[in-house]
Parts: C-alpha cells; sequence; structure tokens
C-alpha cells in the first residue's frame, strides 16, 4: 500500500482479493504517469473458499455485505464480458465502448465458437437431476461413469446421463463446465460450491437455445501432451502393438458383458508396455486397484504370460524400466483425492452445520486427501489443525481416511 512510483508497468495477483474495491486500488498503483501498463490476476476457486473461511469467522453482521462484495468479484473474474466496462460500471462510471481492445475477454472476442448444446445439455441435465447438490467434480465423474463411493451411495449411476461423456476427458469436461459458468447458464451456490441451473440453462437443456462456446475436443489434459505419454506410445508402436490390441479385444468383450468401461486404452498400453506377471504388479499399473485386479487378473494376466513366452520375454525384464511402486502409489493418491476430498467436505460441512462454526477450510481437506494421516499425531501435522482442532475433530475425520485407505489399497507413507 506504500507504492508510490508513477512507472509501475505490471501488477500481478497471485490470489484473488477479497472484494472490488481492493482489486481496483491495487491495480491504481500502474501507469500512473499515463503510459499503459499490464495487470495479470491468477484465479482459482480456492481463493475464494479461503477468503470466504474468513468471512464466516468475522462480525455476523458484516457477513452478508462481504459475501455479495466476493462473489461481485468472483462473477468479474469468470465473466466473457469486457472487464474495463463491468469494473467501471461497478463504481457508478460508464465506458461507451462494447470492447476496449486491452482486457482478455475483448482480445480473444474474435475466437471461432462451436455449436456445444449437445453436451452442455448432458452436464447440465446430470446438475438438474442431482437437484443442484453438487460440484462439478461429483458432475464429470457421473458423465464418465465413474464407480466412485459418493456416486454410488446417492446411486447416481442409476441417471440417464450415467456414462454418456466418454467421448470427453475429466480436463476437457471442466473446460466445458467454466464455460456455462461464464455463459451463467449455471451459478454456484456462494457458500457450499454447489452448482445449479439458471434460467438460460434451463432453456438450453429443454432445447429452446443453443450453446455456441469454444469446442473443448482439442483441450488435451498434461499427462496426454507429455513427453512421458509419447514415448510410452512410441514405444508400444514398436514393441507390443500386437499385444495391445490382444488386451484391447479382451477388454471390449468384457466390458460388453458388464456394460460399462473397465480399462482405458491408456491402461492397457501400460500393460502392454510393463507387462505384469503377478497380480501384485496388475495391481501397479494406473487405473487398476484391487477390485479390478481382484475380477480382472485372471483373465488378462494369462494374454500377457502367453506373449512374454512367445517372444521369450523373461520375466525379470519386465521390472527394467517398469512402474516403480512409489510412483503407482503417488499416481493412486492423485486419483482418488478428490473422492476422499468430497467425503471430507460432506463431514466437514455437517459438523458446522451443527455447531454454527468455522472447522476447516477447502485448502486443510485437500491435504488431508493427499497426505492421509491415519493416526492422531499425523492428523496434527496438517497445516493450520491445531491441538485443539486434532483433539475435537480427529476421532471424526481419521476413520473415514482410514476406511477409504482400506477399500482403496493405499498403503501408509514411507
Amino acid at each position: 500500500m506504500g507504492i508510490d512510483k508513477a512507472d509501475v508497468r505490471f501488477v500481478l495477483h497471485a490470489g484473488l482479493p477479497k472484494e472490488p474495491e481492493s482489486y481496483y486500488q491495487e491495480i491504481g498503483r500502474s501507469g500512473r504517469d499515463g503510459l499503459p501498463a499490464d495487470c495479470l490476476l491468477l484465479f482459482s476457486y480456492g481463493d475464494v473458499d479461503t477468503i470466504d473461511h474468513f468471512i464466516n469467522q468475522g462480525a455476523s453482521s458484516e457477513r452478508q455485505g462481504r459475501q455479495e462484495r466476493l462473489q461481485t468479484l468472483v462473477s468479474w473474474s469468470t465473466s466473457i464480458e469486457c472487464r474495463r466496462k463491468v469494473l467501471l460500471a461497478y463504481f457508478g462510471e460508464s465506458y461507451k465502448e462494447q470492447n476496449c481492445g486491452m482486457c482478455d475477454n475483448c482480445c480473444k472476442i474474435k475466437i471461432k465458437r462451436a455449436n456445444m448444446t449437445i453436451p452442455a445439455q448432458d452436464f447440465l441435465s446430470s446438475v438438474s437431476q442431482t437437484n443442484g447438490r453438487f460440484g462439478e467434480t461429483h458432475i464429470i465423474n457421473i458423465l464418465l461413469g465413474s464407480r466412485a463411493r459418493k456416486v454410488l451411495k446417492n446411486n447416481h449411476a442409476l441417471l440417464s446421463t450415467y456414462g454418456i461423456g466418454k467421448e470427453y476427458s475429466k480436463t476437457q469436461w471442466k473446460h466445458l463446465a467454466f464455460q456455462l459458468l461464464q455463459h451463467k447458464l449455471l451459478k454456484r451456490d456462494a457458500q457450499y460450491g454447489s452448482l445449479y441451473l439458471t434460467p438460460k440453462g434451463k432453456r438450453v437443456l429443454n432445447g429452446e437455445e443453443e450453446f455456441r462456446g469454444i469446442s473443448v475436443g482439442s483441450i488435451k489434459s498434461v499427462s496426454e501432451n507429455s513427453d512421458v505419454r509419447k514415448a510410452v506410445s512410441k514405444k508400444l508402436n514398436t514393441n507390443a502393438q500386437k499385444l495391445f490390441e490382444k488386451l484391447q479385444d479382451k477388454s471390449r468383450i468384457l466390458a460388453k458383458v458388464a456394460k460399462k468401461g473397465i480399462f482405458t486404452n491408456r491402461t492397457l498400453e501400460e500393460m502392454a508396455i510393463h507387462l505384469p506377471q503377478t497380480k501384485d504388479e496388475f495391481m501397479q499399473i494406473h487405473g487398476v486397484g484391487p477390485i479390478k485386479t481382484e475380477r480382472y487378473a485372471d483373465i488378462l494376466l494369462p494374454i500377457i504370460r502367453a506373449y512374454c513366452e512367445e517372444h521369450r520375454i523373461d520375466s525379470t525384464e519386465t521390472k527394467t524400466g517398469g512402474l516403480n511402486t512409489n510412483d503407482a502409489t503417488s499416481k493412486k493418491r492423485d486419483e482418488y483425492a478428490h473422492d476422499l476430498f468430497e467425503q471430507l467436505q460432506d463431514k466437514c460441512k455437517t459438523l458446522e452445520k451443527a455447531k454454527q462454526e468455522g472447522i476447516f477450510t477447502n485448502r486443510m481437506l485437500r491435504e488431508m486427501a493427499t497426505s492421509f494421516p491415519r493416526t492422531r499425531e499425523a492428523f496434527a501435522q496438517i497445516r493450520g489443525v491445531s491441538l485443539r482442532k486434532m483433539e475435537k475433530y480427529a476421532d471424526d475425520f481419521l476413520p473415514i481416511i482410514r476406511v477409504y485407505c482400506e477399500e482403496h489399497g493405499i498403503s501408509e507413507r514411507v
């Protein structure tokens, strides 16, 4: 706040300010000499959770006003309109131009848009059928046909949209969800983060309007674009294409019988490269947990062993360049973190409602969902967990984490 230099050329916000007034004052530190300056805001919904947590700890008389100002800034941050025009309007000033030619929205206004009505209707239908009680992670799990505990617990595997969105990846669905929020087809509950339909969203869902947005078909996840991924595919093409095709044929037969997807091509590729010989090695493959190992290892392992025998591949050779146990464990932690986080979040909301006080922020719950504390001592190591909170709430959260780790075969950290 003490900066008084006329030639500041760049302002970076590494987190979301608490209200439009703060943001406006902070960017006002730049360009005081009348020359252009750049401002970059890095936005994350995790910032919203943190600010909202402190709002709830403050005076109740100020809570509503502070939450409204926070949501105004969130709406501005995710808006597709001219940022200059909207920000000035908030402070009672008018900007007559429709395109300022400088903000990110005005600079990308010429981006070609595609008809995304059908995938948008799939997402909106899932939100509607779950009564607007869940966030985008859960909705995407439904569309991808996930067997996550929360999906099964709420009987959402019975919904008409369950498993119909497998043409897109989780990353692609997240981009579409963000667009639906930007275009105001969806809104996010300020307190719980759940999604619900707006009147415009209902019109699109009912086929009264179409939705034109940025096509998500070309968007790829980090893992799909990584050099490691390319190296795996290259190795598969030269060494194990025939085995991959055999595993793929068998997987299709199993999926047809089960009437659901079982193994992705990525999982089958890793099998064809790492050539697991035992159930323990089979379970280390990406996307394979204890349940799939128990059901399908005895079906696929003979195919892999026959391939090794036919090509005179010694089982010890499969360990060379194979999966690292620690890496595999890390993948499992990443894969299961979202599901566990949602379970912990539900418990936290229930306790907060009963005790009328904030307990743990979403950041703290995410850390629990990735570090898997199973003892009171480990629970106290979570950033922000005081001894008082450990004594008061450890017995509420530790059983959830222990059961989850047992169900998914996640071992203790080394």
